[in-house]
């Protein structure tokens, strides 16, 4: 293999990697979340996730340089996702899903967004994200502060702890995205996953199960 051929695949391999990954954990959450928003079955949402990331790598192998992400559900389409289980039943959302992955799919091959973003304003979409974010987070929170001593007082200590490690990984997001949003914005989500991890070696908190 020639020098610089080889130089090239081996950057090509670093920066998909660390892009694969960053994508491939960050689309976990972000599934799980849209999951319960539209009251749609968690383990459903992250066989997608599996899914996507299988199909990512194989692409990779036939043609590297990052031009496959890792999309699970994606969060724009929440909304469609939650009136679709609404109105037509859970037993016929896999080819509903379908439909609205192959027009996204026609959409980015032939650029259609660029007309796509000519008429729908910026602040429009970024509503709809803010507010897609906003509900799943509500979402969360009776899961989050969920305690054993429900007879208690609200504050008791469990909950006290919960809200103290929340406003500490809050902050910790917030300076970090400030810091590497330009350079690296993958970072404070990173980190933030890994605090939740190694927090839970340490705190005994309130966790998902999943069931098949």
């Amino acid at each position: 293999m020639h020098p610089e051929s080889k130089e090239s695949l081996l950057k090509y391999f670093k920066r998909d990697a660390i892009a694969g990954s960053v994508t491939g954990l960050m689309a976990i959450p972000l599934s799980i979340g849209i999951c319960l928003m539209s009251d749609f079955p968690i383990f459903t949402g992250l066989i997608t996730v599996v899914f996507a990331c299988i199909i990512g790598f194989i692409t990779y192998l036939f043609r590297p340089g990052n031009y496959v992400g890792t999309p699970g559900i994606a969060a724009g389409l929440a909304p469609a996702l939650a009136l679709g289980v609404q109105h037509f039943g859970m037993e016929n959302m896999p080819f509903l899903i379908f439909l609205t992955s192959m027009m996204q799919i026609i959409v980015w091959k032939f650029n259609y967004q660029r007309f796509i973003l000519m008429s729908v304003p910026k602040y429009l979409v970024e509503g709809l994200l803010a507010g897609i974010g906003l509900k799943i987070a509500l979402k969360f929170l009776p899961f989050l502060y969920t305690t054993k001593n429900v007879h208690e007082n609200w504050f008791n200590p469990e909950r006290m702890l919960l809200l103290g490690i929340s406003i500490f990984a809050l902050i910790l997001f917030v300076i970090l995205f400030l810091k590497f949003q330009k350079t690296s914005p993958g970072i404070p989500y990173i980190t933030l996953i890994v605090f939740g991890v190694v927090s839970l070696l340490f705190v005994e908190e309130p966790v998902l199960k999943l069931e098949n």
